[in-house]
């Protein structure tokens, strides 16, 4: 293991990468965290799930029409309860905008 909790497969590159810890890939708006993370899941092997995206599909609206309509407290209650299931999972890969990272686990 490397320190990061990635395993890299011995002398065989079709063998998947052995994940043991959720990877997260963090920063602003723009900085690439969807593109970069959807290639690395992809070579790592492993689901790749964006918080936002996850949110979008079960209201059935933008997050610009859920803050419109509901408002920011509410979005980032729903931004939680999302990223608590992603973590709930024994290996992912997920994207988050940086705002959740920074509040900390309890939202505050």
């Amino acid at each position: 293991m490397n320190g990061v909790g990635v395993f890299q497969p011995e002398n065989d590159e079709n063998m998947r990468w052995q994940v043991n810890k959720t990877i997260v890939m963090v920063g602003m708006m723009g900085a690439g965290k969807t593109a970069v993370g959807r290639a690395l899941a992809h070579r790592l092997g492993v689901p790749f799930l964006d918080s936002d995206a996850e949110i979008v599909e079960a209201a059935n609206m933008s997050i610009a029409e859920i803050f419109s309509r509901d408002g920011e407290a509410f979005f980032r209650q729903k931004e939680t309860q999302v990223i608590g299931r992603f973590w709930a999972r024994n290996v992912v890969f997920c994207r988050l905008a940086a705002g959740p990272f920074f509040r900390g686990p309890t939202g505050t």
